[in-house]
């Protein structure tokens, strides 16, 4: 089984191979931002464990993120891979 792995100059994220049944989800956005706190709650309220990258100043999340989706808008949310753009996309599909 791979491992995924995104590299980014020396430094790369590796994360663990999760179980067939666990969903893994990925936030990205600015730690400030009010969109990016909405959704930080909403993962919260449903006890969704989740992997958070803070793009205000960490270039490496905000390269990466920039690579997976060519744009910095947040807040973005991947949910085992499949990407959710902005607050409206996240709520519906969270609820």
């Amino acid at each position: 089984m791979l491992i995924p792995c995104i590299q980014v100059g020396d430094k790369g994220i590796v994360r663990e191979p999760t179980p067939d049944i666990m969903d893994v989800y990925v936030l990205f956005g600015e730690e400030w931002k009010r969109q990016v706190g909405d959704v930080r709650r909403m993962l919260g309220d449903l006890n969704i464990e989740y992997e958070f990258y803070d793009t205000t100043s960490d270039v490496n999340s905000r390269a990466i993120m920039w690579g997976l989706t060519g744009s910095g808008q947040t807040p973005i949310l991947f949910i085992n891979g499949v990407k959710y753009s902005g607050i409206n996309d996240i709520r519906i599909q969270l609820t």
